[in-house]
């Protein structure tokens, strides 16, 4: 899920369509949201023992804390990159 609100907020960004105003349109906030995913994230892995109960639908991936917490950090840093902060200051979306 923050994936899809990340996605749809950056590409509008980057379309030169800003369907989002306010705050919401900065990238900051899409940074603080993949951040606090990756904080609830990080604390369920800690608290769940990973069990299964041999039940498909409980099944916990051992890849999960890739796309958890390594895939957002990955993404952190690209929108802390020099050249996304050069475009957010040039279509002056930042204030």
């Amino acid at each position: 899920m923050p994936y899809l609100v990340t996605s749809l907020t950056v590409a509008s960004q980057l379309s030169g369509n800003i369907i989002i105003s306010g705050r919401a349109r900065s990238r900051y906030f899409n940074i603080g949201f993949l951040a606090f995913y990756m904080l609830i994230m990080t604390i369920e892995a800690l608290i769940t023992s990973g069990n299964d109960y041999n039940n498909p639908y409980l099944m916990i991936s051992p890849w999960r804390p890739v796309w958890t917490i390594v895939l957002p950090a990955i993404w952190i840093l690209v929108l802390l990159s020099p050249r996304i902060k050069r475009y957010y200051e040039l279509i002056n979306i930042e204030s």
